[in-house]
């Protein structure tokens, strides 16, 4: 029922947010021009359109013509990965939505915020594992996350442990399910107990 691609980058562009019509032609557009992310994941543009949301630079220059506000955009922007997978919602991944939660709820008013945190030290050490500065990677932690509980009185914000995933995976999935407002299935979680699983351990913590 939930299409989900990879990150557009979309809901992270303030200017959007702030005022469509004045921005919109710039949706797409990278360097010089391209409307900056507003995180510290520095990021013009778009940043997947082509293959899951089924989009071309011609599209998304007609969708920018029809539409007079973001969440108009943003529904038909999903319809033909949404079509193709028959779901009846969609959801955006990017991490940096966190920083502007507020401004989504405002903006796109069926619209609703799930806020996954990590344990801070896992989350630490795969950003250093890509080679971040430590510095650097624990002010996006701490900076994305502020962001997320900035909203966390909302009625329309879901808190999820990445740890609770794994851990009581069900009763975790059965009360997302409930604050989608979608039937919990079975066939949702995936049975790992026949697969090979490797634990790992890293000496640098």
């Amino acid at each position: 029922m939930v299409f989900s691609g990879e990150e557009t980058y979309l809901l992270t562009k303030k200017k959007l947010f702030l005022d469509f019509n004045a921005y919109k032609d710039r949706i797409g557009k990278k360097l010089p021009s391209g409307l900056v992310s507003f995180s510290p994941h520095v990021f013009r543009g778009i940043g997947s359109a082509d293959e899951l949301y089924g989009h071309d630079e011609e599209s998304i220059q007609n969708l920018v013509k029809t539409t007079q506000n973001f969440s108009d955009f943003m529904d038909l922007f999903m319809t033909p990965g949404m079509e193709r997978k028959q779901a009846s919602m969609w959801c955006e991944k990017t991490p940096g939505n966190a920083l502007l939660f507020r401004a989504f709820l405002a903006s796109f008013k069926q619209g609703k915020v799930i806020h996954i945190v990590r344990n801070p030290y896992d989350t630490l050490l795969s950003m250093l594992k890509r080679g971040m500065n430590p510095i650097y990677a624990i002010a996006i932690y701490c900076y994305n996350n502020a962001g997320g509980i900035d909203v966390a009185d909302e009625d329309r914000y879901h808190r999820v442990k990445y740890e609770d995933l794994l851990t009581t995976t069900e009763p975790t999935t059965k009360n997302l399910c409930q604050f989608l407002e979608i039937d919990f299935h079975e066939d949702m979680i995936s049975d790992l107990s026949n697969q090979h699983l490797t634990e790992t351990n890293i000496s640098s913590w």
